[in-house]
């Protein structure tokens, strides 16, 4: 490896596409907990559009934590690579 060679690139399209598919879920939860709220749907109907509303948080919140966190961590760890990587680029594909 030379100093400044480019080590890999981030293919960003699929990190995208899990990303845009766990806000789409969380936005459709919110609206079908506000259609239910506004008319004044059962209780127990409510409830469980609330737990999907958070569960639709944690998923979108666990992709987010995936892809800016636990990802780049591992891969600037050494683990993966057992060499100075403060040598090296990562570039980005637009």
């Amino acid at each position: 490896m030379e100093r400044n060679q480019l080590l890999f690139l981030l293919d960003s399209v699929q990190e995208e596409a899990i990303r845009d598919e766990a806000a789409a879920s969380l936005s459709e939860a919110r609206a079908q907990l506000a259609r239910a709220l506004a008319a004044r749907g059962r209780p127990e109907e409510i409830e469980i559009l609330k737990a999907k509303e958070r569960g639709a948080e944690n998923q979108l919140q666990a992709v987010l934590m995936t892809s800016f966190f636990f990802v780049p961590s591992i891969m600037l760890s050494g683990i993966l690579f057992p060499f100075d990587l403060r040598e090296c680029r990562i570039g980005r594909r637009s």
